[in-house]
């Protein structure tokens, strides 16, 4: 923890303005809108599986935005789409709880997925992976325990609110919060001529990328299979979050032992992440691509032979050592591969295949887990694919080294 102390001196209002995007995107994630699913569904008067299917259709439309806003992050400043965005995603968490629609359902979800879980994490994660070289994996360590707070915070503290006031109560509490702390601070921290801002401040202001090179990482089959193993964290994350009201009733569990349990992901996240941001730096993040996905690929054979209360315990700390992996990963490795001034629609890009692969996963998960013996044969399947794409990642991360971007050596 020492040698973080330097970089969180130096840098404070940088990996602060990281750490809110990060937990400001609580408010897109599903961790956080799975608790309300029985809530949404009573009070736009679906069923759970229709609200499962247009949550996945929001996550996708959202998804095909992230492309764009990438470009943008490359183009304008960040500060600017920061305040921006923070207040979108407040007015779309204040149309959720006074809508009386479904289409008014729709709306609410596509924004508060594009706003939330995609470009607040894409603004944060792009700033701080262009700005910081030599300390990158320190820096994402430190601004996406955001993220990790929101996990282990919000569950229990929107929990402790709707045992004396309604759900939309404590929706209101995280617009409001959006408003009066993450918009005023994102413009106390980064100043209008702030060299955070842009990535021309990190290049030479003599190359200019033009669009054909910019998207030459599309050519590359590489970029393809990293994505592909990449991509199944968020997947199985959203599947098994969005339906855990279903994976209670087949465990015997509570919502309030998950609750509980999401306390342990966070603190456990927060100790992965402390440790493996500084070894991305000694090492490099390709490196962890062969082993991030073991430790859920365990939870998994966890889920398939057992329902005692303390395996909901270890599904969720396992499920949050890859998860924080993941995290690092995926804004780390990107950044080694690619140079500062097309970071962000690099980024835009991966953002948009992870959630369109997260997209179908409501929908999925609620068919597999329809049953506790077709959840049992969903758990063992995830497990043995986990086997092969770490498997996949060995052959990945020699070819990764190869062709890292010199300046991040």
């Amino acid at each position: 923890m020492k040698n973080y102390l330097p970089l969180l001196k130096q840098y404070p209002q940088y990996l602060l303005f990281g750490f809110l995007h990060f937990f400001f995107s609580s408010m897109g994630q599903t961790f956080l809108v799975g608790i309300y699913v029985d809530d949404l569904s009573a009070h736009y008067q679906i069923d759970t599986l229709t609200f499962s299917g247009i949550y996945a259709a929001s996550t996708l439309i959202g998804s095909f935005l992230l492309p764009l806003g990438g470009r943008l992050i490359d183009t304008f400043r960040i500060r600017t789409l920061s305040w921006i965005n923070g207040l979108s995603i407040a007015c779309f968490g204040f149309l959720l709880t006074t809508g009386n629609h479904i289409f008014i359902l729709f709306i609410s979800l596509i924004g508060l997925r594009f706003c939330g879980q995609g470009f607040m994490i894409l603004l944060g994660s792009t700033a701080i992976s262009r700005f910081f070289i030599k300390e990158r994996g320190k820096a994402l360590s430190i601004s996406g325990l955001g993220l990790t707070a929101g996990e282990g915070l919000l569950p229990l503290f929107i929990l402790q609110i709707t045992n004396w006031q309604s759900w939309q109560f404590s929706w209101w509490v995280l617009c409001c919060a959006a408003l009066v702390i993450h918009i005023p601070l994102v413009k106390l921290l980064i100043k209008k001529t702030d060299a955070f801002q842009k990535a021309e401040t990190l290049v030479s202001k003599t190359e200019k990328p033009t669009t054909a090179k910019r998207y030459d990482f599309l050519k590359e089959p590489s970029f393809y299979v990293t994505n592909m193993i990449m991509m199944f964290i968020p997947f199985v994350i959203t599947g098994m979050f969005i339906n855990h009201n279903q994976l209670v009733a087949h465990k015997g569990w509570t919502m309030e032992l998950l609750a509980v349990g999401f306390t342990l992901y966070a603190v456990i996240k927060v100790i992965v992440s402390i440790f493996f941001g500084e070894a991305i730096d000694r090492m490099s993040a390709a490196k962890l691509l062969p082993f991030f996905l073991i430790p859920i690929g365990v939870a998994f054979l966890a889920l398939a032979f057992g329902n005692a209360h303390w395996i909901a315990m270890f599904y969720l700390g396992m499920t949050a050592m890859s998860t924080a992996l993941f995290s690092l990963l995926k804004s780390a490795i990107w950044a080694e591969l690619y140079p500062p001034e097309y970071l962000g629609s690099v980024k835009g890009i991966t953002h948009f295949l992870i959630i369109v692969s997260s997209a179908s996963a409501p929908v999925v998960f609620n068919r597999l887990m329809v049953s506790p013996e077709s959840a049992q044969t969903a758990y063992m399947v995830f497990s043995t694919i986990v086997v092969v794409f770490s498997i996949t990642g060995y052959w990945l991360a020699a070819k990764i080294q190869n062709k890292r971007y010199a300046v991040a050596n």
